[in-house]
């Protein structure tokens, strides 16, 4: 735009003003969403690591009873079993007996004398000989008065892996054994519904994994001692933590060590299924804020538009103003908002001016009528001498032409000696 109206144009205009205005009123909720994201994902954390926990107290209650049942057999076979190598047809009988009462594949009982001599057992082979049994030396840990060994090979090389648990009468001079083998281990504690989702591993105190579910890899009877998984546990008997599981994957670890039996339950929640509410959450957040912000940015881009038009409006009447075009009129003068006052603003400044603009041709009309029709000489001039209007009688007094007498400086038809006091009198 040309004219008096261009120099005053703003660097930055309205449309985007309102836009950052907008924007500034939205920042401070999309700042509250990052916020509570950022306390949304804590406490997703604070509730995976509980649950893991919880979880790994579950399953250390369940396998401590599951052992707590196969102690309270050994205290009750220490008393009935016979440490005479003469009874022990009657210990095998015996031995069966309790078996037969048992799930299969859950146990197997033996007797020996502390030397190891084999006295008693449930599992016999058809020829009648009993299986050799894994030395009571190789014992790992005692708990309460009970030795456990294992996960070793039943029968020492052969069999499944089991886990022995052993109790020694010293009165008596006999020790008496009960065993569990692990696949019957991870079938129990793999029915567990805690274990949908997690991930649990049992190990021992020296980080022998015991039970893994869901069992992917060959990490039973492995050591772990050395991995972040196991040293996160390390001298304590319970806890929470956020590390790698043994396969990789980044987990919240609960651990709890069992009380009746000395090994560390471990039970990881997958940090992306953690997360993965908060990851819905969050996006479902920032999908509802973008859409309120795109609706925010297209109102505040309508009201612009519907502002801006009539302000140009409005500034193209006031540039024809300037110009001279008094007749010119807004046409937003109808509206009764704060631009339609405006515009009834300019109208009437127009309405003045215009009327005063014909007053002041009027008078300029009538002036003109009477200076030129007197028989005074009339003559206008600046202070420095210059003429800048002749009334038509000094030119007919003076029989000189209008324009030289306008060619003619007052000073020249001046004498010299008067002329400081007519400069003075112009002045």
């Amino acid at each position: 735009m040309s004219g008096p109206l261009a120099s005053t144009r703003p660097s930055f205009g309205l449309r985007p003003r309102l836009i950052v205005l907008v924007l500034g009123a939205v920042a401070p909720f999309l700042l509250l969403i990052g916020l509570v994201a950022r306390q949304h994902r804590f406490t997703e954390r604070t509730a995976a690591e509980q649950r893991a926990l919880t979880q790994a107290q579950a399953l250390a209650d369940r396998l401590d009873s599951r052992f707590g049942t196969i102690e309270t057999l050994l205290l009750t076979l220490v008393h009935a079993a016979s440490p005479n190598p003469r009874d022990s047809a009657a210990n095998d009988a015996l031995l069966r007996a309790v078996v037969a009462e048992l799930p299969a594949d859950f146990a197997h009982f033996a007797v020996t004398t502390q030397a190891g001599l084999g006295i008693g057992t449930s599992d016999t082979l058809s020829n009648g000989r009993r299986r050799p049994l894994p030395s009571p030396r190789s014992v790992a840990d005692t708990l309460l008065g009970f030795d456990i060994q294992g996960p070793a090979p039943l029968y020492g090389t052969e069999g499944p892996h089991a886990i022995a648990i052993s109790r020694i009468d010293s009165a008596g001079g006999m020790r008496v054994i009960g065993f569990v083998t692990t696949a019957r281990l991870q079938r129990e504690l793999s029915k567990s519904p805690l274990l949908d989702t997690a991930i649990a591993t049992i190990t021992d105190s020296r980080g022998t994994v015991i039970f893994r579910s869901p069992l992917e890899g060959n990490w039973l009877g492995k050591s772990v001692i050395g991995t972040p998984f196991f040293q996160a546990s390390s001298g304590r008997r319970t806890g929470v933590a956020a590390v790698p599981d043994l396969d990789g994957t980044a987990v919240f670890s609960g651990f709890v060590t069992a009380r009746h039996i000395p090994w560390i339950v471990h039970v990881g929640s997958p940090q992306i299924l953690a997360f993965a509410k908060e990851r819905t959450d969050f996006w479902r957040a920032i999908g509802l804020g973008a859409l309120a912000l795109l609706i925010a940015l297209a109102l505040a881009w309508m009201q612009a538009t519907r502002i801006i038009v009539p302000m140009k409006r409005v500034a193209h009447d006031a540039a024809m103003l300037s110009r001279g075009d008094l007749s010119h009129r807004s046409s937003l003068a109808s509206s009764n908002d704060e631009i339609g006052v405006l515009s009834k603003t300019l109208n009437t400044m127009a309405e003045a001016l215009e009327m005063r603009e014909d007053a002041l041709s009027r008078s300029e009309l009538r002036f003109r009528a009477i200076i030129e029709n007197v028989d005074d000489m009339v003559v206008i001039a600046a202070p420095d001498g210059s003429r800048k209007y002749v009334s038509p009688a000094m030119s007919r007094i003076l029989g000189y032409p209008q324009e030289e007498l306008l060619e003619v400086n007052a000073q020249d038809m001046i004498h010299p000696d008067d002329w400081p006091g007519v400069r003075e009198m112009i002045r």
